[in-house]
Parts: C-alpha cells; structure tokens; sequence
C-alpha cells in the first residue's frame, strides 16, 4: 500500500497558474492527499481555492517576494504527510509522476525530473503536452497522440532529442522534486539567508550530499514556463551576487562561475573574483529600473551604492533572471 503523498508549491507572481495546477493534480493517476500552497503574495480569490479530491491547505509569507527560502521551509514543514512532493507552479507533468516518485523514494532519499525550460507559455497546451509526456515516459508512440499547436513543438522536439540520446544543452532542475520529510529535516530545509531565488537549489542539494542523501533522476520529463521576474532586475542581480558570496562562504566554490566570468569581462565585477572575492566596478542602481553614468570606483558590497555606466544595461537586461526555482 502507498504511504499518502503531501505537494507544496509557492505562489510568487502567477497566481492564475494555480487553478491549472490544481486541474492536473487531480488528473494524476496516484492523488495527493494534500496540496500546500505559500502566498508570497497578498491574499485573492484564488487564496480559498479547493479540490474535490484532496485538502487544499494555503499559507502566507507576508507580500515578499524575496523569501522564497522560509516559503519553502514554511510549506514543506507544514506537510502532514511522510513523502513530499515539490511542483513549481509554472510545471506540466504527466499523469504518473506521483507513481514514479514514491517508488524512487523506496530505494533514494531525493528524485527529480528531466526538466525542459520553455520560454513560451504552454498553458493553453498542458492537457496535450501532458498527453506527450505520459506517451513518452512509457515507450508508446505519440504518433496518434493530439496535435500540438505551433508553439509547443519546439518544446517537444527538445524532450524528443533528449529521449533519443540526441546532445542537448538542457540541464536538471528542481522544478519538481520528491524526498521524505524526515531527509528534508535532515539537511535543516533550505538556507534561509538566501535572498530570491538565485542559488537556494545548489545550496540545498549541496546540504543532501552533505547529509549523506542519494539522489536519482526519474524516467519523466517536465516542462517549466519561466516566468518574467517581477520587479527590479538590478536587484535579482545584486541578491544573485550577495547569494554567491554566501555560497562560496559556505562551500568553498563558486557554482555560476560561467556567469561571473560574463559579468567580469563586462566590467560589472572584478576579473580576478576567484583570488579577491567578488568586488563591483559597478553596482546597480537598485532604485531605479534604469542604468546611469559612474565614476568606475571600486566598491565592495559592504559600501554605498554606485551606479553602472550605460555600456552596461545590455548585459543586465540579458542576464538569466527568472522566478522559478532552478
């Protein structure tokens, strides 16, 4: 007999999203018996929302945005159930994903999807991609499977390229995840210094190690829309920075070391981080959604605010900023 199975997802922006995830919940093969939702939002009509087939329990974080850490922590503690499930609310999954995540449990202590990052938005689509995805993870053909529009196909043809071995720079995430609550409370939840959503997921599967966890990855894809980041973008950087120092701190290595390279060649940080630390050159303007003109001072992230030069906007506004976990 199945233990029962409790699902925590967090509510940042997307907030329409829910009544979507709650739809495919109840659509899964093996039910939770209880879905946790953490508002980092202030409360609406959605916040009373419910299911015929499962308890609704909703919690709130008081309008930050930013706490996504304690959400985490909030929601899994509040779980009443012994396995937990973690789904972004943004995700599309197949009908058996609770089926194969408790049945990893039995052998793991953490297991995660193949999940694909989209850019487009395949809300309008998830009942077919759902379709797709099931089809695939059993070895069945999608041949007769319904026709996906347009804009989901570049989507499915990512899975399929991954499904047949084809190379694809896609990379594992936490989107959706499964572990007990008694390994959970082994690595002491997620890292409540964390500021955004920037590093919390290295950080926490960097505690499963450390804790002794094993981790396995389930013959499932997902799909996870990225969200646009809500509010100051030269903030997300400045709290993936701080985040970073945090992290090196912690365990001796930087995990975006790619990405600081890119922000160093740009003159936004120092060059030589790895034998200084991290120094800017420039520092975002975090009151305004806007670069202006700066001296070129060094500053460390203990001093006052500096403003980027204008050269420097491009490279902000490309930088990989998003709301979902990852």
């Amino acid at each position: 007999m199945r233990k029962a199975i409790s699902t925590v997802t967090l509510i940042r922006s997307d907030k329409d999203k829910l009544s979507q995830l709650v739809k495919q919940l109840e659509q899964c093969s093996v039910l939770p018996e209880e879905l946790v939702v953490v508002w980092l939002i202030s409360p609406n009509a959605l916040s009373l929302l419910k299911s015929k087939h499962f308890n609704i329990v909703h919690k709130f974080i008081a309008n930050d945005e930013l706490a996504v850490a304690k959400a985490l922590n909030r929601g899994i503690n509040a779980t009443t159930h012994t396995d937990i499930a973690y789904i972004d609310v943004n995700s599309v999954f197949p009908t058996d994903l609770f089926q194969y995540g408790q049945d990893a449990l039995l052998n793991h202590n953490v297991a995660y999807t193949h999940d694909i990052n989209s850019h487009i938005n395949v809300g309008d689509e998830a009942a077919t991609l759902r379709t797709h995805l099931s089809l695939i993870t059993t070895g069945v053909s999608t041949a007769h499977a319904p026709k996906l529009k347009v804009g989901a196909e570049p989507v499915f043809n990512e899975i399929k390229d991954i499904y047949y071995g084809k190379p694809n720079d896609h990379r594992h995430r936490f989107a959706v995840f499964f572990i007990s609550k008694a390994d959970f409370e082994k690595t002491r939840g997620f890292d409540e210094a964390f500021t955004g959503v920037e590093l919390i997921i290295e950080d926490f599967i960097a505690k499963c190690y450390q804790s002794g966890l094993s981790f396995v990855s389930l013959p499932i894809f997902t799909i996870t829309a990225i969200s646009p980041v809500a509010g100051n973008k030269q903030v997300h950087f400045f709290n993936m920075v701080m985040n970073t120092k945090r992290f090196y701190h912690k365990w001796g290595h930087y995990p975006n070391k790619a990405l600081l390279k890119r922000y160093a060649e740009a003159g936004i940080i120092n060059k030589c981080f790895e034998d200084e630390g991290i120094i800017f050159i420039c520092q975002p303007d975090i009151t305004m959604n806007k670069s202006v003109p700066n001296q070129r001072e060094k500053h460390s992230l203990n001093k006052g605010s500096t403003r980027p030069h204008e050269k420097f906007a491009s490279v902000m506004s490309n930088a990989r900023f998003h709301e979902n976990i990852s």
